[in-house]
């Protein structure tokens, strides 16, 4: 009678059981594997799509001559854009205060600048701060505000503070310029000095001329000349010498011109002289 290898059968069995472990154990890994991505799925979506962490509150501050609902309505039709199918400004955490606020300033050119603040768990405030006009720049018959920057907002007929300059601008065929700072700082610098001569203006031109230069109607009916292409302060200077020295008031003349260096020309009222 034949006898049965005892080391071959011993083999087989082991690999059985070696087998079944091995099943048992990717089983369990993928129990294990399904759990986990189960758990991260909805914490992921306990983080960011949760009614935990929805946005319930936006507050607008800082408006100076803007209207609070104006802006709240722009705001909401931001938040309801959608990026793959979600409107995620609805979520805290996906939420992009900042482009809505870059999409604020796009839309109001007013506002100089929007800060945002996420405030956990269901809040955001955008705090805005309006520019400050500091010149009245009309073209032809269109006028806006303009800041120190020569950013203009919208067109204000006669709502202007009239404490403001107002530059009547005759140059560039009528268009409206990209930014003129250059002037700006001019009218900065000569309001002071006009103050202390008690010289009060009422308009600032820049008149269409082949040698660029700012004509000042100033009250009493005079027009102050000077050449945008000199030093602005040596001509003040050269004119608040001329007016110290000379007896009589501003109004007596029809206009003083400062364009050539160191003089001061004159034309008096009724005079023909051109």
């Amino acid at each position: 009678m034949p006898v049965r290898p005892l080391a071959s059968t011993s083999v087989r069995t082991s690999d059985r059981f070696a087998r079944r472990r091995e099943r048992r154990e990717r089983i369990m890994r993928w129990s294990f594997g399904s759990a986990a991505t189960v758990a991260i799925v909805g914490s992921v979506y306990t983080l960011f799509f949760s009614p935990w962490l929805s946005v319930r509150s936006i507050g607008v501050e800082g408006m100076q001559s803007l209207d609070q609902e104006t802006l709240l309505a722009h705001i909401h039709t931001e938040r309801e854009r959608r990026t793959w199918g979600y409107a995620r400004e609805h979520y805290m955490i996906l939420a992009r205060p900042d482009h809505i606020a870059a999409s604020l300033i796009a839309a109001f050119p007013i506002l100089e600048t929007v800060t945002t603040d996420k405030q956990f768990p269901h809040s955001i405030t955008f705090t805005v701060r309006e520019r400050t006009p500091v010149a009245r720049w009309c073209v032809g018959e269109e006028c806006a505000l303009i800041d120190a920057s020569a950013v203009r907002w919208d067109p204000i007929g006669n709502t202007a503070p009239d404490s403001l300059p107002m530059v009547r601008d005759m140059r560039n065929g009528m268009r409206w310029p990209q930014s003129d700072t250059a002037i700006l700082n001019i009218i900065d610098t000569l309001l002071p000095q006009f103050r202390a001569m008690q010289i009060e203006p009422l308009s600032w031109d820049l008149p269409e001329t082949a040698v660029p230069e700012l004509r000042i109607l100033v009250a009493g009916g005079s027009e102050l000349r000077f050449s945008l292409e000199d030093d602005i302060q040596k001509q003040i200077t050269v004119l608040a010498v001329f007016l110290r020295d000379t007896p009589g008031t501003i109004g007596a003349y029809q206009y003083l011109d400062m364009r050539i260096p160191g003089r001061v020309y004159v034309k008096k009222r009724g005079e023909n002289t051109p």
